[in-house]
């Protein structure tokens, strides 16, 4: 990680990138990569949505000036069907993808949906006319562990 690190910080020096960061990093990865960086990532990239939020690296990430990017902010898709998000879509009559990227907006994530149809790609940027509530975010908040979790990059054999 430290001379692909390296490379990125580079291209950054020179302007070649506005910004950069990483993907799938844990604390101990951020940690690791600490003791040779000179630029800190600006972005975490990571899977996060109400089934697992991460909370000890989404509180590392912003002490440490890191934007949380939530990828899979619907969950993979398994969050679609739950009767609280189904019945946040009836209440502010938005599609079920734009209640779950509104929570993600809501809890100060940068969220990623992947579509290839411009429809939806229209619909879930059409998501800032409105505002969940605290306890909504709450109620989404203890979905854990219902889409599933983020696979650990040091324990995955890729």
């Amino acid at each position: 990680n430290a001379d692909t690190w390296r490379a990125l910080e580079d291209e950054y020096k020179i302007g070649k990138t506005t910004a950069i960061g990483v993907s799938n990093f844990q604390i101990e990865h951020l940690e690791a990569l600490a003791k040779t960086q000179t630029i800190a990532p600006m972005v975490n990239q990571n899977f996060l949505n109400p089934s697992d939020n991460q909370q000890e690296l989404v509180d590392y990430d912003k002490d440490h000036g890191m934007l949380n990017e939530a990828y899979s902010p619907l969950g993979t898709g398994k969050l679609v069907d739950l009767p609280q998000v189904v019945s946040l879509s009836e209440k502010y009559n938005k599609s079920v993808p734009q209640i779950l990227i509104r929570w993600s907006l809501d809890k100060g994530f940068l969220p990623l949906p992947k579509s290839t149809h411009e429809t939806y790609i229209k619909a879930n940027a059409d998501v800032f006319d409105f505002a969940l509530t605290s306890a909504e975010i709450e109620s989404l908040d203890s979905l854990t562990g219902v889409g599933g979790f983020h696979t650990d990059a040091s324990s995955t054999d890729f």
